[in-house]
């Protein structure tokens, strides 16, 4: 859905879609997070306690171990640009967790992830799943992409494998996911550490 929100005075003048620099200007410095696609502003829903902590928890299992390779984590607050030959204008998404290294050209955005992480929701795991998932996947540099229930232990971990992607799910509590390409591996049941699970 567009959102219907107070709009800079020099973007009032019309209904005509944003320039990516418009957005930019208009979204740097909101306290609210809004997406950017095909020239519109989105409304993010807001994050349900419980799926901020099994982000944090599974930033903070990746921090340990990424800086001393270069890379870095954000938590819901990095926006990612998307960009490609076909579309005129870059879309902006904010995924629950970024990981990126430290040759980001642009300390607005991230135009370089390596993984991207999204805690899965009802009311969002249909466009995590579909048109995010294609996005994200059209990005060179991402190397992996995440899908983490909120409902049960379950992740799934889309890897990139030369031109396609192989896909692994990890239910158990001891299952190690390799995430080699940034230096790190994380156990499953460490990510639901403290996370009271509504299928258990």
């Amino acid at each position: 859905m567009t959102a219907t929100i107070p709009i800079a005075p020099q973007f009032q003048t019309s209904l005509r879609l944003m320039t990516e620099e418009e957005y930019l200007a208009f979204e740097i410095p909101s306290e609210v997070r809004h997406e950017f696609i095909n020239g519109k502003i989105i409304d993010i829903p807001g994050e349900s306690l419980h799926n901020n902590k099994i982000s944090k928890r599974l930033t903070r299992l990746l921090d340990t171990q990424i800086e001393a390779n270069g890379f870095e984590s954000y938590l819901l607050v990095a926006r990612v640009r998307i960009s490609n030959d076909a579309e005129e204008i870059a879309r902006y998404h904010y995924p629950d967790v970024v990981v990126t290294g430290e040759n980001e050209p642009d300390t607005r955005m991230v135009q370089f992830p390596s993984l991207i992480a999204e805690v899965l929701s009802p009311s969002t795991e249909w466009m995590d799943r579909g048109k995010k998932m294609r996005e994200y996947k059209s990005i060179p540099s991402l190397h992996y992409y995440l899908l983490v229930s909120a409902e049960e232990m379950q992740v799934e971990v889309y890897r990139r494998s030369g031109k396609s992607w192989l896909v692994d799910d990890y239910s158990n509590v001891d299952d190690v996911i390799d995430l080699s390409l940034i230096g790190a591996t994380v156990r499953v049941g460490d990510i639901y550490e403290g996370v009271v699970l509504p299928s258990i």
